[in-house]
């Protein structure tokens, strides 16, 4: 209902900037305001409900992306997953400060980590995932992305 509802808002803003294009409102501005009203709509809390959204979800929102595109109200062709991935990673490397109101969240650090034959981009354990309903929590679906990106 979440993607649903944010699709609806997303469409809404980019006839509104058509109709802005249309009054003769600049492309470099129109760019800005995309970004600003659009953008950060997607954005908002994407690590909290990104992991959990299925292929097709995300596929609409890619859609939407390309539909700005083609209307010319964007410079940049977005990409929801590389959208998660860098969101993600920026609210991961925040969690690992001690002072950081996450940081309760991360497993404990491992004391073998020095000794494993794969580096990882973390001095923690990696649990095991058992369950579909924690497999793509933020915690989790991080400590495992920055595993696999240096593997």
């Amino acid at each position: 209902m979440h993607v649903e509802h944010l699709l609806t808002v997303c469409n809404r803003r980019l006839y509104l900037l058509s109709q802005l294009r249309k009054q003769g409102l600049s492309d470099k501005c129109i760019a800005v305001v995309y970004d600003a009203i659009v953008l950060s709509k997607v954005l908002y809390v994407l690590s909290g409900w990104g992991g959990c959204i299925s292929q097709a979800l995300k596929d609409h929102i890619d859609a939407s992306f390309q539909k700005a595109c083609r209307w010319r109200l964007t410079h940049k062709q977005y990409n929801f997953n590389d959208l998660l991935f860098d969101v993600d990673s920026k609210l991961f490397a925040y969690s690992k400060s001690e002072l950081h109101c996450l940081n309760h969240m991360l497993p404990l650090r491992s004391c073998s980590s020095q000794l494993t034959s794969h580096p990882r981009g973390h001095a923690y354990d990696v649990p095991r995932v058992v369950y579909d309903l924690t497999k793509w929590s933020f915690i989790l679906r991080s400590l495992y992305k920055q595993k696999a990106v240096l593997l």
